[in-house]
């Protein structure tokens, strides 16, 4: 027995170091690995348990009704976002326009500049999310995309105007028309 534990401990000594060394190469790998800094939803209960003190502030700001504006700051990769999306995949019962106003440059332009740019951005981003026949006579036009029925529809229209205009007055239609005749009454 001694004999086949003492050939046995060196064997299990370098499973033992083979194991450590695999073991420190997987630590290094995951402490090195890079960790997205974009928002998330959480649903894992330990990560909303860390929230949940801001979730229920959001929910208590947003129902009292004398609150007019709610602020969340925090440096870039804090989780305000991540805390906004959470909100509003648990609560979809209030509706959502979510507006960015992320500028990266620097800007060295006068402050009145800055808030009027600032004002068309935000304002800009409320009227894409409209249907344009629901605020006709903004001055922020969008580019619309045909379909190709719709393409087709107004292709066919065209040609038929266009054959129309062609036929009355090629064939002279138009002199033929007798405007004395036309009368409401001579109808009826």
């Amino acid at each position: 027995m001694k004999k086949m534990l003492s050939r046995l401990l060196p064997y299990l000594r370098k499973m033992l170091v083979l194991l450590e060394q695999n073991l420190a190469v997987k630590q290094s790998v995951s402490d090195n690995a890079i960790n997205s800094l974009a928002p998330k939803v959480l649903t894992n209960e330990v990560d909303l348990s860390k929230i949940q003190p801001y979730l229920s502030s959001l929910k208590s700001a947003l129902e009292t009704p004398s609150i007019n504006n709610i602020a969340i700051t925090g440096s870039y990769g804090s989780g305000k976002s991540t805390i906004l999306r959470t909100f509003q995949h648990h609560h979809r019962e209030y509706e959502y326009l979510n507006v960015s106003l992320a500028s990266f440059k620097d800007n060295k332009e006068d402050k009145n500049d800055f808030e009027r740019k600032l004002e068309v951005s935000i304002l800009q981003q409320m009227f894409y999310h409209v249907k344009p026949d629901k605020i006709p006579d903004s001055r922020f036009k969008r580019i619309v995309n045909l379909t190709t029925s719709k393409l087709l529809l107004h292709t066919a229209f065209f040609l038929l105007w266009l054959n129309s205009a062609i036929i009355l007055f090629n064939f002279d239609y138009i002199n033929k028309l007798n405007s004395e005749s036309w009368s409401l009454w001579s109808s009826l």
